[in-house]
C-alpha cells in the first residue's frame, strides 16, 4: 500500500502563547511522513541546536519537534517566520507537533465483535 504523503492541513486555533499572551490561528501544510534522509537531517539539526547549551528534558523533546517541524511544515502562516525559531512563545510549536503526531497516528480499524464463548 502506497501512502499519500500529503500535503496536509493542520490548523491552529486560538492558541495562546504563555509568554506573549498573543493568539496564534493559521493553516500549516505539512508532510505526514519524513524520508530517511530527511530523519537523519531531523537528528543533525537536534544536535546542533543543543550544542552549547544548558539542556534538560523539556528543553531536548521541545528542540526536537522544534527540528521535526522544521522539516514536515511546507508552508506556514507569516507569523511562523523561520521554520518557528523566531517565536517567543512555546504552545504553538507544542501544538502544531500534537496535531502532526494525531496525523501521523495508524487509521483505526473497526474489527468485528467477537461473540462470547459459551
Amino acid at each position: 500500500m502506497i501512502d499519500d504523503n500529503g500535503p496536509f492541513y493542520l490548523r491552529l486555533e486560538g492558541v495562546v502563547g504563555e509568554k506573549t499572551g498573543q493568539t496564534y490561528n493559521g493553516e500549516f501544510h505539512v508532510k505526514k511522513y519524513l524520508t530517511n534522509r530527511e530523519g537523519t537531517d531531523v537528528a543533525r539539526l537536534t544536535e546542533a541546536l543543543c550544542v552549547g547549551i544548558t539542556r534538560n528534558q523539556d528543553q531536548i523533546v521541545f528542540l526536537t519537534t522544534l527540528a521535526n517541524l522544521a522539516f514536515h511544515v511546507i508552508k506556514a502562516p507569516e507569523w511562523w517566520g523561520d521554520k518557528g525559531f523566531d517565536l517567543k512563545d512555546k504552545d504553538p510549536v507544542w501544538k502544531l507537533g500534537e496535531l502532526l503526531l494525531e496525523l501521523q497516528k495508524p487509521p483505526k480499524v473497526d474489527t468485528p465483535a467477537t461473540p462470547p464463548k459459551p
